[in-house]
C-alpha cells in the first residue's frame, strides 16, 4: 500500500525511519538499531530461514487450525503414542502454560461449530481424545456438536502457571511451554511438557507438506489437478504464465 500511494504521488516525512519520534523510535524503543535492520535484507531471505543470524523461515501448520492450538495438539498426540487410551478412559486433561488461556488466540472455550473449534485449544484437545487424531474432518459442524466431544470438552481444563499470572512472560525470562496431563480413570497420570508452539512442519520435510496440501487440495480438487498442480508447483521457474498454475487450482464456478 505505501509503495502504491508513493507512486500516486503521496508524500511524507523523509526522515520517518530515522527521526527522534520516527517508526524504529516508536516501534522499537531504545533497544532497536537501524543498522541491524537491513543487515541481511535479500541476502538470505528470511523466508528460506538460511543462516543462524538470519529468520528461521516459514512454519507450515501440521494441523488446520489456530496455531496457538499446536503446543497441545503435539502434546495430546505425544501421549497418545506412548501409551494409546480411549475418551471412555479419561478422567481430565488438565493442562498448566505460561500463557494466559483467555487472551491466547484460541480461547473459545465452548464451541459450537468446526470454525470455532479451530479456535478452541479445550477442543483440540478434546477432540484429540475422542478420534486419536486431528485433521481436517475434525473441523466440521457435525463433528464439533458430537456428544462425544461436546462431553470431552467438560474434562478439559486449561490454567495458567500461578508463577505467570498477573506477570509479563519476559518478566520471567520469556520462556513459553505448556504442560500437557491426561489423568486416566485408572489413576494414571500421562504427562509431557511441550516448548514454545509444539510440532510444525519445515520445507525440509517435503513428502508431508505435500501430503498436507492433497489432504486439503482434495476436499475441492479431482485427484489428477492435485497431482498436476503439484507437479507444476514443484518446478515454478519454468512456468511462463503463472496465470497457468492458478487456474489449476481454482475451482471452477
Amino acid at each position: 500500500m505505501a509503495a502504491k500511494l508513493a507512486q500516486k504521488g503521496y508524500q511524507s516525512n523523509s526522515d520517518i525511519m530515522e527521526h527522534r519520534l520516527g517508526y524504529v523510535a516508536a516501534m522499537g524503543e531504545q533497544m532497536a538499531q537501524l543498522s541491524n535492520m537491513a543487515r541481511h535484507l535479500g541476502n538470505p531471505w528470511a523466508i528460506m530461514g538460511a543462516g543462524k543470524d538470519s529468520a528461521k523461515g516459514i512454519d507450515i501448520k501440521i494441523w488446520p487450525a489456530c496455531g496457538g492450538t499446536h503446543a497441545t495438539n503435539t502434546g495430546m498426540l505425544r501421549l497418545l503414542k506412548q501409551k494409546p487410551f480411549t475418551a471412555d478412559e479419561v478422567q481430565e486433561i488438565f493442562i498448566e502454560t505460561t500463557d494466559n488461556p483467555s487472551c491466547m488466540a484460541p480461547n473459545i472455550r465452548w464451541p459450537q461449530s468446526g470454525l470455532e473449534g479451530k479456535f478452541s485449544t479445550w477442543y483440540t484437545a478434546a477432540s484429540i481424545a475422542v478420534d486419536g487424531k486431528l485433521d481436517l474432518s475434525s473441523f466440521t459442524d457435525e463433528a464439533a456438536n458430537r456428544p462425544a466431544v461436546q462431553d470431552m470438552l467438560k474434562r478439559v481444563t486449561i490454567k495458567q502457571l500461578d508463577d505467570y499470572a498477573g506477570r509479563p512472560n519476559r518478566s520471567l525470562g520469556g520462556e513459553v511451554y505448556w504442560d500437557v496431563n491426561v489423568h486416566l480413570k485408572s489413576g494414571q497420570t500421562l504427562s509431557t511438557r511441550v516448548h514454545d508452539h509444539g510440532d510444525t512442519y519445515r520445507w525440509e520435510q517435503r513428502e508431508a507438506v505435500l501430503d498436507k496440501f492433497r489432504m486439503l487440495a482434495r476436499a475441492v480438487l479431482p485427484e489428477p489437478k492435485v497431482e498436476e498442480a503439484i507437479k507444476r508447483f514443484m518446478a515454478l521457474e519454468q512456468e511462463r504464465n503463472i496465470r497457468d498454475v492458478v487456474d489449476l487450482v481454482t475451482k471452477a464456478a
